[in-house]
């Protein structure tokens, strides 16, 4: 009877194993990188990509030339022009000042007992 212990392979070390499993690894990632199907698939998406580009462009390209591209075109360069002249600015903090105004005047009636100009009180 042939002893089984000789016929086996000799048990390597764990690092042996990790060494070969990277090389494993990495021959299949190597093959899976250089086939055919793998560069198909390339090519598919780098042609689906630049038909997407060009769609996307086209659609841009036909909405700046249409009357409502021209009108977001016009009021965006307005909204830019009123930011930089600081007329915004006044703008906001004239209204911002008016709501305050406002609402620091109905809580003192609130708290005074006052009636709300044209209303009764309760």
């Amino acid at each position: 009877m042939a002893d089984p212990k000789s016929t086996q392979e000799q048990p390597k070390s764990i690092g042996d194993e990790f060494a070969e499993l990277g090389q494993n690894i990495r021959q299949a990632l190597q093959s899976a990188w250089t086939s055919e199907e793998r560069q198909k698939l390339q090519a598919e998406i780098e042609t689906g990509l630049k038909e997407a580009s060009w769609a996307v462009k086209q659609a841009a390209d036909g909405f700046s030339q249409s009357q409502a591209g021209q009108t977001l075109k016009t009021e965006a360069e307005d909204f830019q022009k009123r930011v930089n002249s600081g007329e915004l600015e006044a703008k906001i903090r004239t209204e911002l000042l008016s709501a305050l105004r406002m609402a620091n005047e109905t809580l003192k009636k609130a708290f005074s007992g006052e009636a709300p100009k044209g209303g009764k009180s309760a």
